[in-house]
């Protein structure tokens, strides 16, 4: 009866260490792919702000003249004929 007792025990404590290590791997991927998402969606606010940016600055050049002159100027670019 003693060794039936002992091979329960080994058998229930591997199945114990089995489901320990199997639920501490996916915590450290749900971890790691928590910290990537974080970093996903900041990237993704920032570009989304950089079109946003972009985008006025096409309208500002589709509508103000004086736009268009002075990104010619930061170009170097000269607006009037010689």
């Amino acid at each position: 009866m003693p060794s039936v007792n002992v091979a329960f025990f080994i058998v229930i404590s591997m199945t114990v260490l089995l489901g320990l290590t199997i639920n501490f791997r996916a915590y450290q991927t749900m971890k790691l792919e928590s910290i990537e998402n974080d970093q996903l969606t900041i990237k993704a606010k920032s570009l989304s702000d950089e079109n946003l940016q972009l985008q006025e600055e096409v309208n500002d050049l589709k509508t103000d003249r004086r736009a268009v002159e002075r990104e010619a100027k930061r170009l170097g670019i000269s607006l009037r004929p010689n």
